[in-house]
């Protein structure tokens, strides 16, 4: 073979050596920038937080709950109690003739942003088992708060919720309920190996995207236990008494469940609960029947989403008599504090 060919070939070669190499290093710059802007993306927002008088959201003196609503909060239409709840002014020892419903959760039932608080799941449920004759009087207290997980939930059954002497408790789940969502206070989910992924699926598949920053992202390891551990901790409550039913809500995206499996994690979520020995009521056949699973991308539910939610609650509370008026449909007696089988 002539030399000439030979350095031809070489320098062929070593163009295209350099050409990849030199786009790696691109892509590898392009990633460090990136992680590098949302490192002083967070750190300017630290900086612009308003004094802390005038917050919404708060860091939390319990550890484990991170961050909590500030009391006494009127913003934009949002406010809180005394006690730093999303709820009216209520007293701490329940009044004769209560029945009390203590709410846990995250944003899908505190709802600072979202539906307004008449609209709430949780107050149509007091509403419609307050009509029952003859019955107590029916209140839901809400300690729900934006961004929790099902740790925080737990932290907050435990912790906050028993001065109030409720007789039941909700424990609202949505399916990013494994870490905290992202805030100021508190970004511990996974963002996934690399953030120059992310920019791509962001721009080119948004829908995906949100698919994956709002649940999918939270299902490493240490995800899947913090669900066990979150079912395993809400069942020793409900074990300890007042009785305690967990109820998830469905990301209402038709393609979350045709083409990106997210029935696997309902299904998932069952099995857990099931271990646990916790009842759960699962929304997403209510939801699918009624027609709130649509193309919209949505984490939260609309008003009639909460409507829907709603009736199927209260379904679920009388059939497993644990509210006012279920035994008595049924002509038989309830003793007070009995919590039906779980599932």
């Amino acid at each position: 073979m002539p030399a000439t060919r030979v350095s031809g070939s070489r320098r062929v070669g070593f163009a295209a050596f350099t050409l990849v190499a030199s786009g790696l290093l691109g892509l590898v710059a392009l990633e460090g920038g990136l992680r590098v802007y949302d490192g002083l993306n967070r750190a300017r927002a630290l900086r612009e937080l308003p004094p802390v008088e005038e917050r919404v959201m708060v860091p939390s003196p319990d550890p484990e709950l991170i961050f909590e609503f500030r009391p006494n909060v009127d913003q934009d239409g949002f406010t809180t109690n005394s006690f730093g709840m999303p709820d009216r002014e209520i007293p701490v020892h329940k009044p004769a003739g209560r029945f009390r419903i203590a709410f846990v959760g995250d944003s899908v039932s505190a709802s600072w942003g979202y539906v307004p608080r008449g609209e709430i799941y949780l107050n149509r449920v007091a509403r419609e088992l307050d009509r029952a004759p003859g019955g107590p009087r029916v209140e839901s207290l809400n300690f729900a708060v934006n961004g929790y997980s099902i740790l925080q939930g737990v932290q907050v059954a435990r912790t906050k919720v028993p001065p109030f002497e409720p007789d039941l408790v909700v424990a609202q789940l949505s399916l990013n309920d494994p870490y905290p969502s992202d805030t100021v206070y508190a970004q511990v989910a996974p963002q996934g190996p690399l953030r120059l992924l992310n920019l791509v699926r962001r721009v080119l598949w948004p829908d995906r995207h949100m698919a994956w920053y709002s649940v999918l992202r939270n299902y490493d390891e240490e995800g899947w236990q913090n669900v066990r551990k979150g079912m395993q901790g809400y069942a020793a409550l409900a074990r300890q008494g007042p009785p305690l039913i967990a109820v998830l809500f469905p990301y209402a995206t038709r393609r979350a469940y045709d083409e990106w499996g997210f029935d696997a994690l309902h299904a998932r979520y069952a099995e857990e609960a099931r271990r646990a020995g916790l009842p759960l009521l699962d929304l997403f056949a209510a939801f699918d029947a009624s027609g709130q699973i649509t193309d919209v991308p949505q984490l939260h539910p609309t008003s009639e989403g909460h409507a829907v939610a709603a009736r199927a609650l209260v379904d679920e509370l009388r059939s497993r008599r644990l509210v006012p008026g279920a035994a008595a449909e049924r002509g038989e007696a309830l003793p007070a504090g009995q919590a039906s089988e779980s599932p």
